[in-house]
Protein backbone atom coordinates (compact mmCIF):
# COMPACT_ATOMS: atom_id res chain seq x y z
CA UNK A 1 0.00 0.00 0.00
CA UNK A 2 2.85 2.60 1.06
CA UNK A 3 5.34 1.78 -1.90
CA UNK A 4 2.30 2.62 -4.10
CA UNK A 5 1.60 5.87 -2.57
CA UNK A 6 5.25 6.63 -2.27
CA UNK A 7 6.06 6.69 -6.00
CA UNK A 8 3.88 9.57 -6.20
CA UNK A 9 5.96 12.21 -5.98
CA UNK A 10 8.36 10.70 -7.40
CA UNK A 11 7.60 10.86 -11.01
CA UNK A 12 6.81 7.24 -11.04
CA UNK A 13 2.81 7.05 -11.08
CA UNK A 14 2.14 8.39 -14.79
CA UNK A 15 -1.39 7.87 -15.35
CA UNK A 16 -4.57 10.23 -13.22
CA UNK A 17 -6.19 6.42 -12.33
CA UNK A 18 -2.97 5.29 -10.73
CA UNK A 19 -2.07 8.38 -9.07
CA UNK A 20 -5.55 8.86 -7.55
CA UNK A 21 -5.56 4.75 -6.26
CA UNK A 22 -2.55 5.32 -4.33
CA UNK A 23 -3.61 8.68 -2.58
CA UNK A 24 -7.00 6.28 -2.52
CA UNK A 25 -5.12 3.64 -0.34
CA UNK A 26 -3.75 6.52 2.19
CA UNK A 27 -7.41 7.44 3.56
CA UNK A 28 -7.99 6.49 7.17
CA UNK A 29 -3.90 6.60 7.24
CA UNK A 30 -2.96 8.64 10.14
CA UNK A 31 -0.72 12.17 9.38
CA UNK A 32 2.55 10.54 10.08
CA UNK A 33 2.00 7.53 7.60
CA UNK A 34 1.17 9.98 4.85
CA UNK A 35 4.05 11.88 5.26
CA UNK A 36 6.09 9.35 5.19
CA UNK A 37 4.30 7.88 1.95
CA UNK A 38 4.57 11.26 0.24
CA UNK A 39 7.67 13.07 1.52
CA UNK A 40 7.46 16.69 3.13
CA UNK A 41 4.54 18.94 1.83
CA UNK A 42 5.61 22.04 0.17
CA UNK A 43 3.44 23.88 2.55
CA UNK A 44 0.61 23.70 4.88
CA UNK A 45 -2.41 25.33 5.75
CA UNK A 46 -5.05 25.06 8.95
CA UNK A 47 -8.40 25.94 9.49
CA UNK A 48 -11.19 24.98 12.01
CA UNK A 49 -9.15 21.83 12.75
CA UNK A 50 -8.87 20.83 9.47
CA UNK A 51 -5.02 20.44 8.25
CA UNK A 52 -4.47 20.88 4.22
CA UNK A 53 -0.82 19.45 3.13
CA UNK A 54 0.11 20.44 -0.59
CA UNK A 55 2.37 18.68 -2.28
CA UNK A 56 3.98 20.42 -5.52
CA UNK A 57 5.25 18.49 -8.51
CA UNK A 58 6.91 20.29 -11.17
CA UNK A 59 9.10 18.34 -14.41
CA UNK A 60 10.33 20.18 -17.50
CA UNK A 61 11.02 18.71 -20.79
CA UNK A 62 12.81 20.13 -23.53
CA UNK A 63 12.16 19.69 -26.95
CA UNK A 64 14.01 20.99 -29.66
CA UNK A 65 12.44 23.60 -32.22
CA UNK A 66 12.45 22.81 -35.67
CA UNK A 67 13.59 19.19 -35.43
CA UNK A 68 12.48 17.39 -38.58
CA UNK A 69 13.95 14.13 -37.96
CA UNK A 70 13.26 13.05 -41.89
CA UNK A 71 16.25 10.72 -43.86
CA UNK A 72 18.68 12.70 -46.54
CA UNK A 73 20.23 11.17 -48.78
CA UNK A 74 22.91 13.14 -51.42
CA UNK A 75 26.55 12.32 -53.39
CA UNK A 76 27.12 8.93 -51.87
CA UNK A 77 26.32 9.86 -48.12
CA UNK A 78 23.24 9.09 -45.90
CA UNK A 79 22.22 11.90 -43.54
CA UNK A 80 19.51 12.37 -41.19
CA UNK A 81 17.61 15.47 -40.93
CA UNK A 82 18.32 17.69 -38.72
CA UNK A 83 17.31 21.55 -36.66
CA UNK A 84 16.95 24.11 -38.48
CA UNK A 85 18.62 26.32 -35.71
CA UNK A 86 16.17 26.03 -33.06
CA UNK A 87 16.80 25.98 -29.60
CA UNK A 88 15.64 23.91 -27.15
CA UNK A 89 12.16 25.01 -25.57
CA UNK A 90 11.35 24.25 -22.60
CA UNK A 91 8.11 23.19 -21.33
CA UNK A 92 6.65 22.46 -17.79
CA UNK A 93 4.17 20.58 -16.20
CA UNK A 94 2.60 20.86 -12.66
CA UNK A 95 0.92 18.71 -10.11
CA UNK A 96 -0.39 19.86 -6.78
CA UNK A 97 -1.72 17.41 -4.73
CA UNK A 98 -3.67 18.31 -1.44
CA UNK A 99 -4.73 16.16 1.52
CA UNK A 100 -6.79 16.66 3.78
CA UNK A 101 -5.99 15.56 7.54
CA UNK A 102 -8.89 16.06 10.08
CA UNK A 103 -8.05 14.45 13.65
CA UNK A 104 -5.26 13.01 12.60
CA UNK A 105 -6.36 10.88 10.00
CA UNK A 106 -6.59 11.59 5.98
CA UNK A 107 -9.96 11.91 4.84
CA UNK A 108 -9.83 13.24 1.19
CA UNK A 109 -7.47 14.98 -1.60
CA UNK A 110 -7.33 16.67 -4.78
CA UNK A 111 -5.37 16.77 -7.48
CA UNK A 112 -4.75 20.02 -9.88
CA UNK A 113 -2.60 20.69 -12.84
CA UNK A 114 -1.13 19.30 -16.21
CA UNK A 115 1.08 17.31 -15.46
CA UNK A 116 -0.71 14.97 -13.31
Amino acid sequence: MLGLAGLLLAGCVDTMAERQAALQSLIGQNEATVVQSLGVPSRSYEVQGHTFLAFDQTETDYMPEGFDGGMGMGMGFGGFGGFDGGFEQPETFYCDTTVEIFKNVMQSFTIRGDGC
